[in-house]
């Protein structure tokens, strides 16, 4: 599974945001249940965003709410930006 999650920054915040996520972008990526985890900014429009993680096939969504919520520490320094998603969806490979 394939979780993106589209985040639109206003300008004064964006060096701030990226800051935020490079945390919670490496304990991503050392979870188990996580085969990638990565943080992309639009060229065209620079304070749009993906954060774009890829799920081990056997893991659930309950698995990845629980783990993401063990983040604890990196994960609050990203709650201040839970306005700005536009779009959070999980896609599965075909």
């Amino acid at each position: 599974m394939i979780t993106y999650v589209r985040f639109r920054i206003i300008s004064g915040q964006i060096e701030l945001f990226q800051n935020s996520f490079k945390g919670v972008i490496n304990e991503l990526n050392v979870l188990p249940e996580c085969e990638e985890a990565e943080l992309a900014q639009c060229e065209a429009e620079q304070e749009n965003y993906i954060l774009r993680v890829k799920w081990r096939n056997d893991v659930s969504p309950d698995d990845m709410v629980k783990n993401t919520i063990n983040l604890n520490t990196q994960f609050d320094s990203i709650m201040r930006y839970k306005e700005d998603i536009l779009e959070m969806r999980n896609y599965r490979p075909i």
